[in-house]
Parts: structure tokens; sequence; C-alpha cells
């Protein structure tokens, strides 16, 4: 009754204020307890919601008389059941599907509960909604656009107004998956006494039935939040980095400089203006460093969700923006350029410092504040992971001529956030030349490497017979 308590003097409050409560009754905060028995995803949430929403009006509803049940209930249900961005974080479509029925159902239970305690109440949902536009004339992307308009915008509100669900789906809905009971027509109906918009931005769709997924996995039957493949920007519209360098989403590192080379030849015998080449190398560059492609890739699949930038830049940035009234605070609106810290260097580095992955390599100097992502492109060479095994049997060192741009990130040592900067050379302005013999040192190591997990296994046999033997007459 505490929680109850509170709120009945928040809302008492407000009123000596002068301010009309309106109280929304569910913002992702749903107990533990009934989140330990499946979530939203488990059907009986609809009815235990329906109590709680019962309950506020008998104890609130002589004083408060507009309800919202939800806010963004389509976001409940996704980014905390398919996007994995929200707790409780899976990555389940079929839980995103279960979600959605049972909030939906736990919209209208709410509805009815709260006008059968407060009769004079009015009761309506508060939903995010971004326009869809198609993003070419062609009958799949006006059809896609269709789909996402149903599926991220009205799909709640159609349920509560109609007592059905919208045409959001290629073909029927999946009401096995989501599961759906009969009879469920007429608990879905609820009509609302008034509806609020969350309006950020707009949607540029495409046909995504047959284009491959950042994530992996097949085609929805819906063209969801998560289905932004490379051939599109869900957020903006704008042409992708991956359009820019025309590559698939799964490029290799080595695949993205070939693309990032050939476009650069395909600029220069067009002469684009130097804006094309600049929005070229800057999506090269955020591409081919992995931790940058990582957050970019999150970026696409789940535009909604914060940002998380593995690390930040040094330079001087040019902004938009305006004064506070007292002239002492500028309030930045709008990025215009930036200019980073760079610097060109020219030096030799050891190869057995470098750290191989099956696609890409790693080095940093012995201080780590250089540090460089080699794709097999710009090495000229082909290697796997096991060269990390004799690596350290190089004598070759590769002349590296790159520039470097300072990065940095805070972090939490000795009590205290400190700063750790480096340089990281950009990829696309990286040249890297090995030893004319590096192909014979590369045969050398490998034959003068021996693993030490043979050599013991051998000399562990060797003495098992003179062990055995004494064991058999000890043991007769």
């Amino acid at each position: 009754m505490k929680g109850l308590e509170h709120c009945s003097r928040f809302v008492d409050t407000l009123l000596e204020a002068g301010i009309r409560p309106w109280c929304t009754m569910y913002h992702w905060d749903l107990p533990q307890a009934l989140e330990d028995r499946g979530g939203w995803p488990n059907r009986n949430l609809a009815s235990y919601f329906a109590d709680y929403a019962s309950t506020l009006a008998k104890h609130l509803g002589d004083r408060v008389t507009v309800w919202a049940p939800f806010n963004m209930p389509w976001a409940i249900a996704f980014m905390g059941y398919a996007a994995g961005a929200f707790p409780p974080c899976p990555t389940s479509f079929s839980d995103f599907l279960k979600a959605t029925h049972t909030l939906a159902l736990a919209q209208a239970e709410a509805l009815r509960a709260v006008k059968a305690a407060s009769p004079q109440a009015t009761v309506g949902s508060a939903y995010e909604m971004a326009p869809a536009y198609p993003k070419t004339d062609s009958d799949g992307d006006r059809e896609a656009a269709a789909r996402y308009h149903a599926m991220n915008n009205v799909f709640f509100l159609e349920a509560a107004m109609h007592g059905r669900y919208p045409k959001a789906f290629v073909g029927e809905p999946p009401y096995e998956l989501m599961g759906f009971k009969a009879g469920d027509e007429k608990l879905l109906f609820a009509p609302l006494d008034w509806v609020g918009f969350h309006y950020y931005t707009r949607r540029i769709v495409a046909d995504a039935s047959k284009e491959r997924f950042l994530g992996g996995g097949n085609f929805s039957g819906t063209e969801i939040e998560s289905n932004a493949p490379g051939g599109r920007d869900p957020s903006t519209g704008r042409r992708t980095l991956y359009d820019v360098l025309q590559v698939p989403c799964a490029a290799s590192p080595g695949e993205l400089r070939v693309a990032f080379k050939l476009r650069q030849l395909e600029l220069e015998a067009k002469h684009c203006p130097r804006s094309e080449y600049v929005l070229l190398e800057r999506a090269f560059n955020i591409l081919g460093d992995p931790g940058l492609r990582a957050c970019y890739d999150a970026l696409l699949k789940y535009p909604d969700a914060p940002a998380l930038f593995p690390y930040g830049g040094f330079g001087s940035l040019l902004v938009s923006g305006e004064l506070s009234r007292d002239a002492q605070t500028f309030f930045a609106r709008r990025i215009i350029a930036f200019l980073p810290e760079w610097e060109r260097r020219r030096f030799h580095a050891p190869l057995r410092k470098c750290e191989f992955y099956s696609d890409r390599a790693l080095y940093r100097d012995i201080r780590g504040s250089l540090e460089l992502w080699i794709d097999p492109a710009v090495l000229h060479q082909v290697w796997d992971a096991t060269w990390n095994r004799w690596k350290h049997l190089f004598g070759a060192k590769m002349e590296v001529n790159a520039s470097f741009v300072k990065s940095g990130k805070y972090r939490w040592h000795a009590s205290e956030w400190q700063l750790v900067t480096w340089e990281t050379a950009l990829p696309s302005r990286l040249e890297i030349k090995l030893p004319s013999d590096f192909a014979q040192q590369v045969e050398a190591a490998k034959r003068t490497y021996q693993p030490i997990w043979p050599v013991f296994t051998s000399a562990r046999q060797d003495s098992l017979p003179g062990r055995a033997q004494t064991n058999g007459k000890g043991g007769n």
C-alpha cells in the first residue's frame, strides 16, 4: 500500500498546484517477479495487468480521470524481446509476437477494468508513429511501406478500435505463434476515448523480403525495425555506408578495401565532385574499423537505440546553435564539420607484434600509443589465426606509411576516471610494404616452429612402457 499512498499524495500535490493529472499505468517497469514468470510473452500478464489497473482506478479514480494503460506498447515488445536493446533483452521474434498479443489484450482488459471502477474515466493510449514512405515506386516497396505502417504504427490501435490486427504480414498473421485463441477478437475490442502520438521521425522503407540481414536469419514476413539490410537505412532513407562502397553488409575487411579502390577509380573516371570522395572515404574509414563498424551496424538494426561508440576523437568542431540568455552557455544544435587531429607517420614495425585474426590483423606498438588494423588487401598476403603460434619466429618488419588520428576514451581506474589516448590509422590512408623475401620468411618460420604439445606427448609416451612394466611386475 505504500506505493498507492505515495501516488495518492502526489496526485493531491498536483491538484493543489492546479495541474490536472494524466496517469500512465506502465512505462518499462515490470516487476521482476512477473518477468520471472515469462514476462510479457506470458499471456497471463494480461489478467494481472487488469487487476493492477482496477486497483489504481479504485484508489485514485476520484481524482484522476484520464488514464493510459501503456506508453509506447510496441517499443515495449520489440525493444524488450526482439531487438534485445532494453531489458529483459532477449532477441526472439516469437517472444516479440507473443508479447505484442499479451500487451494488446492487457490494453483492452485495463480499459474495461478502469471504466468499471471509475465510470467517469477516459482511457486511451500513447503510440510512437513514424510515417512510412516507399523507397521506390515499385509494388514491392509500396507493399513493404504498408506492412511497416501496419506493424510499427497502428498494430495496437487497430486491435483496440476494431478487435483485429492490421495486415502487417505477407499473408495471414501468425496467430498460432502469437498465442491467439478463439474469442480473442472480442477481448481485443476496446474502443479508446483518446489517442496520443509520439512523432520522432519518418521512415523510408524498402521491400525486405528478398534482402540479406545484418543479423542473419530469414525475412520475418513483415517490415519491422530489425529488417535493416545494407540496402536501406530505416532512420533516414539515405544511402547506407554499404551502399556508398557498393558492397553487401557481410563484406570482409579485404573486400571493403577492394571496393574502396574500385569506387575511387569510378569517381575519377566520372569527374565526380569532391564531396563524393569525402563520403566514400568516410564510409571506408568507419566500416574499416571493427569497433566503429559494429556500432554502425547496431544503428542500422536498431535506429532508436542509444549509440555506444567504442571511443572518441580529438579535433575541432564547427557547430551551429545559440547562446543562453545570460550568454554564459552555448547550446550546440548541429555539427556542421569536424577536423580531426591527425599526423602522417612512416616507420618500420615488427610483424611478430601483430595479432592475427581470420580476416584481419591488429598491430599496436609496445607503448600502446599507435594502433592500426590490417586487412589482406593492404598487406597483399593471406593469413589465418594459426600465425599467432609461430609469429615470434618472424624477423620481418613491415614498412608503414599512414595517417593517424588521435583517439581516446575514459576508463575507471584507481577510484577515478582517467583519459586514455592513442593514435589510430585511417584505413583509407594506410600503406604497407613487406620485404621482398617475406614469403620465404613465412615458410622458414613454419618449418622451424614445433608445437610444445607434440614434444610433450612424445616424451610422455616414451616413459609409459617402463612405467607399465614396473606396474605389471608390482601388480602381479
